[in-house]
């Protein structure tokens, strides 16, 4: 079983990235999820997971290459860390 054959991986790390969001941005989640329609984590964040941020997050191309170099280097907690702050980064335009 890999990262992306079912997407198993993918949607693991997309409950990790929720419980993340939970614990460092309470307020931005809550927002979120009382939008109408709800609006999820997984729409946030599955194409970051899915492609390592390549393309998906407006990013300079070697933005996109330097992380991609560090979760070579460290994995998966590169990641998170990314996909946390860009959430950051965006959080005052969401709210």
């Amino acid at each position: 079983m890999d990262y992306y054959s079912n997407l198993l991986g993918v949607l693991i790390d997309l409950k990790v990235f929720h419980v993340l969001l939970e614990r460092k941005r309470p307020k931005l989640l809550k927002h979120l999820e009382e939008c109408n329609p709800p609006f999820t984590v997984n729409l946030l964040a599955f194409q970051w997971f899915l492609t390592i941020f390549i393309h998906h997050a407006n990013l300079p191309l070697e933005t996109e290459m330097t992380i991609w170099d560090m979760f070579f280097i460290w994995g998966d907690t590169v990641i998170f860390s990314v996909a946390i702050t860009l959430t950051m980064l965006m959080e005052r335009d969401i709210m």
